[in-house]
């Protein structure tokens, strides 16, 4: 597994990624009307759970091992006591704020785009502890690591945790197996400044785990290779969410 302590989004010319750069919107949001349908593949080997969050939504789960995840990114606009969570959709409003928020990828307005790849959360609505539903948490930096360690700790562990197919990944989406079922989609990231990018290229997830005032943990999934990062990441930074039974 990579640990590099601090998380670096490779620039566009250097990797072909295609990054969207947004400094004003125009879209509305999407009205959440209990119809959002995911177009992620499953292992359709493997025998799924469910799961629904305060916006009824309704989500895969999957045993691996000892612990039971989300099989799909998270999506809830609400907080696990009802109440809103901030949706910052403005550049401003994302780079002013040091509460909890969520955005949608480049401010996305189709409602099976949003359920496939998920929405977009800063650390800080983490940290509130009540971003997962009831009974189920962010998972901390040692979950993952009881995660990666169950399934295979090696350079191929992130193929093992990747959707098997390039219908959502960038190709080559090396080696991606989905043999755990956990499906991981590259549901790209929001950076501090307020732009987003690589969508389809990298998945980045946040752990429950800070190291600093200003940091925490994040892991990453890349199309170009199977395996899986755990580094720092700024704060202020959007990533996905899978949460973890407690």
């Amino acid at each position: 597994m990579k640990q590099n302590w601090e998380l670096t989004i490779y620039p566009a010319i250097i990797l072909g990624v295609f990054t969207i750069f947004t400094t004003s919107c125009n879209k509305d949001e999407v009205v959440n009307d209990g119809i959002m349908t995911s177009t992620a593949i499953f292992n359709e080997d493997l025998s799924y759970g469910t799961l629904s969050d305060n916006d009824g939504n309704t989500y895969k789960t999957i045993e691996i091992g000892t612990q039971t995840w989300m099989a799909e990114n998270l999506r809830t606009t609400l907080y696990n006591d009802g109440s809103s969570i901030l949706f910052a959709k403005t550049v401003s409003s994302w780079k002013g704020d040091e509460s909890g928020a969520y955005c949608n990828y480049n401010n996305e307005t189709q409602e099976d785009t949003i359920a496939t790849y998920g929405r977009l959360y800063n650390w800080y609505s983490v940290n509130t502890e009540k971003l997962c539903p009831s009974g189920w948490h962010v998972p901390s930096k040692s979950d993952w690591e009881v995660l990666v360690e169950y399934i295979d700790n090696t350079d191929l562990v992130g193929g093992y945790l990747k959707e098997a197919s390039k219908a959502h990944w960038y190709t080559p989406n090396s080696h991606a197996t989905n043999e755990s079922g956990f499906t991981a989609l590259p549901g790209g990231a929001r950076f501090k400044g307020g732009s987003y990018g690589n969508l389809y290229y990298y998945g980045y997830w946040w752990t429950s785990t800070s190291y600093s005032d200003s940091g925490a943990y994040a892991i990453g999934l890349y199309y170009y290779d199977a395996d899986i990062s755990m580094n720092g990441s700024n704060i202020n930074s959007g990533y996905s969410v899978r949460c973890l039974k407690d």
